[in-house]
Protein backbone atom coordinates (compact mmCIF):
# COMPACT_ATOMS: atom_id res chain seq x y z
CA UNK A 1 0.00 0.00 0.00
CA UNK A 2 1.04 3.41 0.17
CA UNK A 3 2.09 3.47 3.51
CA UNK A 4 4.47 0.82 2.91
CA UNK A 5 6.09 3.06 -0.38
CA UNK A 6 6.36 6.03 2.23
CA UNK A 7 8.17 3.61 4.67
CA UNK A 8 10.50 2.36 1.68
CA UNK A 9 11.00 5.77 0.24
CA UNK A 10 12.41 7.18 4.03
CA UNK A 11 14.15 4.07 4.54
CA UNK A 12 15.65 5.01 0.92
CA UNK A 13 16.84 8.39 1.89
CA UNK A 14 18.35 7.39 5.43
CA UNK A 15 20.57 4.58 3.67
CA UNK A 16 21.45 7.07 0.93
CA UNK A 17 22.02 9.89 2.99
CA UNK A 18 24.31 7.40 5.19
CA UNK A 19 26.43 6.93 1.67
CA UNK A 20 25.69 3.15 1.42
CA UNK A 21 23.72 3.15 -1.77
CA UNK A 22 24.28 4.62 -5.07
CA UNK A 23 20.74 3.59 -6.42
CA UNK A 24 19.75 5.41 -9.30
CA UNK A 25 16.07 6.21 -10.23
CA UNK A 26 14.84 6.69 -13.12
CA UNK A 27 12.49 9.83 -12.21
CA UNK A 28 9.19 8.31 -14.48
CA UNK A 29 9.05 5.31 -11.99
CA UNK A 30 10.72 6.08 -8.93
CA UNK A 31 8.70 4.49 -6.46
CA UNK A 32 7.98 1.19 -8.13
CA UNK A 33 11.97 1.00 -9.56
CA UNK A 34 12.78 2.01 -5.61
CA UNK A 35 10.35 -0.50 -4.12
CA UNK A 36 11.61 -3.63 -6.48
CA UNK A 37 15.59 -2.61 -5.50
CA UNK A 38 14.90 -2.33 -1.67
CA UNK A 39 12.64 -5.26 -1.01
CA UNK A 40 14.62 -7.32 -3.03
CA UNK A 41 17.31 -7.00 -1.01
CA UNK A 42 16.40 -5.78 2.42
CA UNK A 43 14.84 -7.43 5.53
CA UNK A 44 11.42 -6.22 4.26
CA UNK A 45 10.47 -9.62 3.42
CA UNK A 46 11.93 -11.60 6.87
CA UNK A 47 10.04 -12.46 9.74
CA UNK A 48 12.52 -11.98 11.86
CA UNK A 49 15.23 -9.33 12.40
CA UNK A 50 18.73 -8.60 13.42
CA UNK A 51 19.02 -5.83 16.59
CA UNK A 52 20.99 -3.76 14.10
CA UNK A 53 17.79 -2.98 11.74
CA UNK A 54 15.69 -2.44 14.86
CA UNK A 55 17.86 0.12 16.09
CA UNK A 56 18.01 1.86 12.43
CA UNK A 57 14.41 1.52 12.25
CA UNK A 58 13.67 2.59 15.61
CA UNK A 59 16.20 5.46 16.47
CA UNK A 60 17.89 3.35 19.31
CA UNK A 61 21.05 2.58 20.50
CA UNK A 62 22.27 -1.53 20.29
CA UNK A 63 22.29 -0.90 23.98
CA UNK A 64 18.94 0.33 24.66
CA UNK A 65 17.80 -2.71 23.06
CA UNK A 66 19.65 -4.95 24.50
CA UNK A 67 19.16 -3.51 28.11
CA UNK A 68 15.22 -3.40 27.64
CA UNK A 69 15.70 -7.01 26.62
CA UNK A 70 17.13 -7.50 30.52
CA UNK A 71 14.41 -5.73 31.97
CA UNK A 72 11.80 -8.34 30.16
CA UNK A 73 10.63 -5.49 28.19
CA UNK A 74 10.98 -7.47 24.60
CA UNK A 75 11.89 -11.05 24.00
CA UNK A 76 13.54 -11.96 21.17
CA UNK A 77 13.98 -15.77 19.51
CA UNK A 78 17.63 -17.10 19.65
CA UNK A 79 19.38 -18.52 16.72
CA UNK A 80 21.11 -21.72 17.08
CA UNK A 81 24.15 -19.31 17.09
CA UNK A 82 22.58 -17.27 19.99
CA UNK A 83 21.69 -14.57 18.19
CA UNK A 84 19.00 -12.15 19.34
CA UNK A 85 16.12 -12.28 16.15
CA UNK A 86 13.03 -10.13 16.77
CA UNK A 87 10.03 -10.01 15.41
CA UNK A 88 8.42 -7.48 13.65
CA UNK A 89 6.16 -6.69 16.22
CA UNK A 90 9.00 -5.95 18.73
CA UNK A 91 9.62 -2.86 16.04
CA UNK A 92 5.95 -0.95 17.45
CA UNK A 93 7.03 -2.06 21.04
CA UNK A 94 10.37 -0.30 21.21
CA UNK A 95 8.82 3.12 19.33
CA UNK A 96 6.22 2.61 22.45
CA UNK A 97 8.99 2.13 24.99
CA UNK A 98 10.87 4.96 23.50
CA UNK A 99 7.39 7.35 23.49
CA UNK A 100 6.29 6.04 26.95
CA UNK A 101 10.20 6.94 28.64
CA UNK A 102 9.87 10.49 26.96
CA UNK A 103 7.14 11.21 28.87
CA UNK A 104 8.18 10.19 31.72
CA UNK A 105 6.83 6.41 32.82
CA UNK A 106 8.98 4.16 34.25
CA UNK A 107 10.31 0.94 32.96
CA UNK A 108 8.66 -1.30 35.62
CA UNK A 109 5.09 0.55 34.65
CA UNK A 110 5.89 -0.03 30.84
CA UNK A 111 6.52 -3.46 31.10
CA UNK A 112 3.19 -3.86 33.01
CA UNK A 113 1.30 -2.10 30.24
CA UNK A 114 3.27 -4.39 28.09
CA UNK A 115 2.43 -7.55 29.64
CA UNK A 116 -1.09 -7.16 27.82
CA UNK A 117 -0.08 -7.27 24.91
CA UNK A 118 0.91 -10.71 22.51
CA UNK A 119 4.30 -12.17 22.19
CA UNK A 120 5.69 -12.52 18.97
CA UNK A 121 2.41 -10.62 16.80
CA UNK A 122 1.85 -7.25 15.65
CA UNK A 123 -0.95 -5.93 18.41
CA UNK A 124 -4.50 -4.85 16.91
CA UNK A 125 -6.24 -2.06 17.71
CA UNK A 126 -8.09 -3.80 20.70
CA UNK A 127 -4.74 -4.18 22.19
CA UNK A 128 -3.32 -0.85 21.87
CA UNK A 129 -7.36 0.46 23.08
CA UNK A 130 -6.72 -1.11 26.28
CA UNK A 131 -3.15 -0.28 26.91
CA UNK A 132 -4.62 3.25 26.50
CA UNK A 133 -7.51 3.10 28.98
CA UNK A 134 -4.21 2.24 31.26
CA UNK A 135 -2.43 5.06 30.65
CA UNK A 136 -5.07 7.28 30.95
CA UNK A 137 -6.16 5.99 34.69
CA UNK A 138 -2.40 6.96 34.76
Amino acid sequence: GDANTTQVLADWRRIKSLGRSSIKLNPSRPKRQLFLRIFNDSQYNRKEYAIGYLAQRTGLAVSAIRHYESQGLIKPNRTASGQRRFARSDIRRLSFIKIAQSLGFSLPYIRDLLAGLPDHRTPSGTDWARISKNLKAF
